[in-house]
């Protein structure tokens, strides 16, 4: 496609909508040119905000398992390229569900396109929220990649992306950087959680998560029973990183780092 001119000037800042999905109210922002922002579904919380980050769809959606039972999660099949989300505020993770509001048409070509093209995406954080149109340097290396559940138009003419995280992954490197990027990926490969020590931080963290979930009697039933049943540490660690910490780059240390152990002590 041929290169559209530069917009750096012209392109819409990021704003704060609330989105509905499925029964909890997600904030995402209206990305431009291409990248999308806001607070969705990785945005930490305390207090008030648990009500509406740990309803039914905020915990993972199929990373579940049950007590006795190691077995691995299957992992989808990843596409090698993928058309590439820079996100302003939010830190993906895998298994969780997050909302990217857009408004520009060059952000909607680039989610058709990938939509029509494999109907996954690399979103990846970048390093300062106040770029409008960041360049591959100016993005962390490691995100996550994810399918694209559905694609809404809204009534204000706002486009509305659901993604589904699948699985970390780190740039290998940009094929395309104009008039959208294009990377090469390759998953993260992650070390299992050992070591006493390990277990210990692990049992801890449950304790605060079973704790936190019981003192708010806004949490579902059945989003209780599906927190209580995290019962690996990789798992403990995402749903924590992406749901309930407020801080931005630890939320993103914790999902750059490979060994479970790193991440059961920043968690």
């Amino acid at each position: 496609p041929a290169e559209e001119p530069p917009r750096r000037k012209k392109a819409s800042r990021t704003k704060t909508n609330t989105t509905n999905t499925g029964g909890r109210r997600s904030r995402t922002g209206k990305g431009s040119a291409g990248r999308g922002s806001g607070e969705g579904a990785s945005a930490g919380a305390t207090g008030d905000d648990l009500e509406a980050l740990l309803g039914e769809s905020s915990v993972p959606s199929h990373a579940v398992t049950l007590a006795g039972d190691a077995s691995p999660v299957p992992q989808e099949p990843i596409p090698e390229s993928l058309f590439v989300i820079p996100l302003t505020r939010a830190v993906p993770f895998p298994e969780a569900r997050m909302p990217i509001s857009v408004e520009s048409e060059k952000a909607r070509d680039l989610i058709l396109k990938a939509q029509n093209h494999n109907g996954h995406l690399f979103l990846v954080l970048q390093r300062d929220p106040d770029i409008e149109d960041p360049k591959p340097e100016e993005l962390h290396e490691v995100g996550v990649v994810a399918r694209i559940v559905k694609v809404s138009d809204l009534p204000d003419n706002t486009m509305v992306c659901l993604c589904q995280g699948l699985q970390r992954a780190k740039v290998v490197r940009y094929a395309r950087k104009k008039p959208v990027l294009v990377a090469r990926v390759k998953p993260v490969v992650e070390i299992p959680a050992s070591g006493d020590e390990a277990m210990a931080m692990f049992r801890k963290l449950q304790e605060v998560v079973h704790d936190l979930v019981e003192r708010h009697s806004s949490v579902s039933e059945p989003a209780k029973a599906i927190i209580f049943n995290l019962q690996q540490p990789q798992e403990l660690t995402d749903f924590v990183g992406s749901q309930l910490l407020p801080d931005v780059e630890l939320r993103q240390r914790i999902l750059e780092a490979a060994d479970v152990n790193e991440r059961l002590r920043l968690a």
